[in-house]
């Protein structure tokens, strides 16, 4: 399965209720730009998914995480993202780094430990 994960972190002076509203939104157009479509999420409902989206074997999830939103993107047919789902991944990362700002929007690994702690691993602080 190839898969990637993206973690924003809101900027100073706007909570984390409203990035997500925002990052959810913006999210969702460039879903249904790539002609994805809304599903209930099979996974546990512990996972606590905002909004999950599908076409064919490509996979957009949306969750806020601790402090971060964060979304999963992957692909079932392969280790490999298809040339869709590498656009897709793309397309995120390049326009929340423009709404958000390149230093709050990371890519990350997506870490499965229990159904309400799946998500990006944490920044690593500098000691």
């Amino acid at each position: 399965m190839a898969e990637a994960g993206i973690a924003i972190s809101p900027p100073a002076g706007m909570g984390i209720q409203q990035a997500s509203e925002t990052a959810f939104a913006h999210s969702s157009r460039i879903a249904v730009s790539h002609k994805l479509e809304p599903f209930e999420s099979l996974t546990t409902p512990g996972e606590q998914w905002r909004a999950c989206y599908v076409r064919d074997r490509l996979f957009l999830c949306q969750k806020i995480y601790g402090p971060e939103i964060q979304f999963l993107i992957y692909e079932t047919i392969s280790e490999r993202f298809t040339s869709s789902g590498q656009r897709l991944v793309q397309e995120m990362t390049d326009s929340l780094r423009v709404i958000f700002g390149e230093e709050r929007v990371r890519e990350c690994k997506w870490r499965y430990e229990t159904a309400k702690r799946s998500g990006c691993e944490p920044l690593r602080k500098e000691s």
